[in-house]
C-alpha cells in the first residue's frame, strides 16, 4: 500500500507540475481509496517519508475539498492541541 501511495502521490505530483492539461493526466487518475490512506497516514513516517510530505503529499493535501479537507484540518488542531498539552505538563 506504502508503495502505491508513493506512486499515486509522485504522479499526482508530475501533474500538477506539467499542468493539467499535458500527458501526464493519463499517468495519473483520482482514487477515492488512495487519498483515504494518505489522509489516515500522512503523520506517520514509515508510510510517508519526510521527502514525500514535503514533496508532493503536503501540497496534495492541501488541494482537496469538502470534507476530506475538514477532516485533515481537524485532525491537525488535535494534534497541535496535543502538543501544546504535552508541553505544559512537561
Amino acid at each position: 500500500r506504502i508503495r502505491s501511495a508513493k506512486k499515486y502521490l509522485r504522479r499526482w505530483k508530475a501533474m500538477q507540475d506539467q499542468g493539467k492539461e499535458s500527458e501526464n493526466k493519463s499517468n495519473w487518475k483520482f482514487s477515492k481509496a488512495q487519498q483515504n490512506w494518505i489522509e489516515r497516514n500522512i503523520y506517520d513516517r514509515k508510510a510517508i517519508p519526510k521527502s514525500l510530505f514535503a514533496d508532493c503529499a503536503l501540497a496534495y493535501l492541501c488541494s482537496t475539498k469538502g470534507q476530506s479537507r475538514e477532516r485533515m484540518r481537524e485532525q491537525a488542531a488535535t494534534i497541535v492541541r496535543t502538543i501544546s498539552l504535552d508541553e505544559k505538563v512537561s
